[in-house]
């Protein structure tokens, strides 16, 4: 595993272990409400206690201001972290060149290579990055949706709990297993001919598509896609700064095993291609690439760096590949954010125009 992925590893362990904190705490609160109410439990649903519901709900509300936090302060983290990794990428690529930099005072070089921990953070950018829509939607209406996916599975239970005459009890003790595992919940059953269907709780939940039933690992997801991301924002935001830096590489995971998006577009990008992950949860990872030596010599003496010495395309496969499916990005209507991030780059490649690639028409996706 590369070191990008072991620091991001790192933020995504302490999601997991805040994020089962305050869940276990949720579920907890939930299960004594409905304890502390369970004398009124036998009463019909629609005239169900209506201190336990208030209860559930600051419960839920809670919760949901406790994951927006945890992911605000996770963001923070992987900006952070990708700065100081680049720092340290910047170092280590000086150190190995000594020979080239040797006949420069500190005071020369840095005159010419200004120092990047004084360069000043590009707040706009990172701002528009925290605040943008996904699709229209904002983070706290996302991490409010699943919440709300959490509450209404709190509620399924207690009604089906109702209906089929359990205790407060037991429906505390069903709660805790349908929270972690609502598969559980929803399975399949068998029908009177011994053929597997779908259990009649299954077809009365059903999130949507992409969306896991479980509200905890939509949680995680959003979490850690939310702080991947950030983490390569803020590299592809320094990596602007830095002159000797002529574009980077993006390189699969080690525990990449399915082939997908991210094999077609592995390899060398332009610098201002915005990499932040081809889909959820992409644990690919970039290297930097810097000038030559020579270059870099040439740059010491002249300050000037030409631009035949940029990076200025994307990889062939990712080129024709975009090129294969040119009609389908005019027709995906939430199209993903690296898609609109690079659309300049992406329209020069496949001949669409920006205006259509920011449009869509109706739902679809992009796939290997």
């Amino acid at each position: 595993m590369n070191e990008k992925n072991e620091e991001i590893n790192k933020l995504i362990k302490k999601l997991l272990r805040q994020l089962n904190k305050y869940f276990k705490i949720t579920l907890d609160d939930v299960k004594r409400s409905i304890l502390k109410h369970s004398v009124k439990l036998a009463e019909p649903f629609n005239n169900f206690n209506v201190a336990l519901m208030s209860e559930i709900k600051e419960a839920f509300e809670k919760l949901q201001q406790n994951i927006l936090a945890i992911i605000n302060t996770s963001v923070d983290g992987a900006i952070s972290s990708a700065e100081q990794k680049l720092i340290q990428d910047i170092q280590s690529h000086f150190s190995k060149i000594k020979n080239v930099v040797a006949d420069y005072s500190k005071s020369d070089l840095m005159a010419i290579v200004p120092k990047f921990e004084n360069r000043p953070l590009n707040h706009k950018a990172y701002n528009a990055f925290i605040n943008r829509l996904n699709n229209g939607v904002s983070l706290s209406d996302r991490v409010w949706k699943i919440t709300r996916q959490a509450k209404s599975v709190v509620e399924f239970t207690l009604k089906s709990g109702i209906l089929e005459g359990k205790s407060a009890a037991e429906m505390a003790r069903i709660l805790s297993e349908s929270l972690n595992n609502p598969d559980k919940l929803f399975r399949r059953v068998r029908n009177q001919s011994g053929n597997l269907e779908t259990s009649k709780n299954a077809k009365l939940y059903n999130p949507g598509k992409g969306v896991y039933r479980s509200s905890y690992k939509n949680a995680l997801r959003l979490a850690a896609t939310e702080t991947n991301m950030a983490y390569h924002f803020a590299e592809f935001e320094r990596i602007q700064q830095i002159p000797s830096i002529i574009g980077f590489r993006v390189v699969l995971s080690g525990s990449h095993k399915i082939y997908d998006i991210c094999d077609r577009f592995e390899g060398e990008y332009r610098k201002d291609f915005c990499f932040i992950g081809w889909h959820p949860l992409c644990m690919c990872s970039t290297r930097t690439i810097f000038l030559s030596d020579e270059d870099f010599k040439k740059y010491l003496q002249t300050g000037v760096i030409k631009s035949i010495s940029y990076i200025k395309t994307i990889p062939e496969e990712a080129s024709a590949f975009l090129k294969s499916k040119s009609d389908k990005l005019t027709e995906i209507k939430n199209k993903p954010y690296w898609l609109r991030q690079n659309a300049k780059i992406v329209s020069d490649v496949t001949g669409v125009s920006m205006e259509k690639l920011a449009q869509g028409t109706k739902s679809g996706s992009i796939t290997a």
